[in-house]
């Protein structure tokens, strides 16, 4: 039994956190995974610098909902519309 498993059977290992060491990928061995994995062709895109993607986080940021709140934008079909093409 693999040892992150076996986690499972210890007695009071319930309700506690377990840290669990995992595989460290460059993006390209992460993309060939990902293709394995899924059976699908995928095609990196660039979709701009970290100063752009820190930018976008602080947009997305500033205009999402507060927690708790109703509104008609704090539904995942909104998220799934806000996405930038």
């Amino acid at each position: 039994m693999p040892d992150t498993a076996a986690v499972a059977l210890v007695p009071g290992a319930t309700g506690r956190a377990i840290r669990v060491a995992g595989d460290v990928l460059t993006m390209m061995e992460f993309h060939a995974a990902l293709e394995r994995s899924t059976g699908r062709r995928l095609w990196p895109r660039r979709r701009g610098d970290a100063d752009e993607l820190a930018a976008e986080i602080r947009r997305r940021q500033a205009k999402a909902p507060t927690r708790g709140s109703t509104s008609p934008s704090s539904t995942p079909e909104a998220w799934s519309q806000a996405r930038p093409s």
